[in-house]
């Protein structure tokens, strides 16, 4: 067995919630230290080891950058000293351009390109019956780790009692149906979902060049193994299957003269 369907070590960093569920990621506080020069994989399971956390790899995005390359071969380019677990696994994740985010209970190592898609593109369920909307997007907010602030100005609608229910839609889209319920807008500041009102809303969408609506591709399904018996975190796939080579096909000799080959065609008749 590989090390890509070995690891899967669980821990969380990254985007503090608006409200964190207490416990999922409290070990990140202790002090972690390095042992030895590890590569990558290893280095992985020190941090969730000494800070008894799940972490995950997105093994398609992995894999875009570097191919074959499995993380016990990835060599660290530097070493952190040590450090709390939030402040060591950003600083050996940063020179390899990668990133980790908190999804639910678990963190999940990703390439920078895919982090904020990976983070705002998993899937959710929202019920709320007559509920403050700044209470059903904490309860988005402990579903999925992500951050999702509320603008001041926006604080009387904040207040707005809402009412949905609906189940495997993505973070994103969860977040933007709260905010219309109660007249307010979403806007993407990079890891942020911050919900305000529309004016504010596209302002900032104007200039970072958003188009509104415009909701984020979660990109290809995350594909990863955990540790045995370990259960995978929430919309977590299955390795692919093996791929099955087709058949080689069979090449027959071409005949040889002497051998089986076919007759000469019949000489033409000779002319009188």
């Amino acid at each position: 067995m590989n090390s890509w369907s070995t690891l899967v070590i669980l821990a969380a960093v990254g985007f503090p919630p608006v409200e964190e569920a207490p416990g999922a990621f409290a070990g990140l506080e202790k002090e972690v230290r390095l042992m030895g020069r590890p590569a990558l994989l290893d280095a992985l399971d020190q941090v969730a080891v000494a800070c008894d956390v799940k972490i995950l790899l997105d093994k398609p995005a992995l894999q875009g950058r570097w191919g074959e390359m499995e993380p016990k071969d990835v060599a660290l380019e530097i070493i952190p000293k040590a450090g709390s677990g939030t402040i060591v696994l950003r600083r050996l994740l940063q020179p390899l351009d990668l990133r980790v985010v908190k999804m639910g209970d678990h963190l999940l190592v990703t390439s920078s390109e895919m982090a904020l898609s990976r983070l705002h593109g998993q899937r959710v369920s929202i019920s709320a019956s007559a509920q403050p909307l700044s209470d059903a997007l904490k309860d988005l907010s402990r579903q999925t780790g992500a951050t999702i602030l509320l603008d001041p100005r926006a604080a009387e609608a904040s207040r707005l009692a809402v009412t949905v229910s609906t189940d495997d839609v993505s973070l994103e889209a969860g977040v933007r149906i709260l905010s219309e319920l109660a007249g307010l807008k979403m806007a993407r500041m990079d890891a942020v979902l911050f919900v305000t009102t529309p004016a504010a809303a596209m302002a900032i969408r104007q200039e970072s060049g958003e188009a509104d609506g415009n909701i984020i591709n979660p990109g290809p399904p995350v594909m990863v193994q955990p540790v045995p018996g370990v259960a995978p975190g929430p919309g977590m796939g299955a390795l692919p299957a093996p791929r099955i080579p087709l058949p080689v096909p069979e090449i027959v000799p071409a005949p040889m003269a002497g051998g089986n080959a076919l007759p000469p065609p019949p000489s033409p008749p000779a002319r009188r």
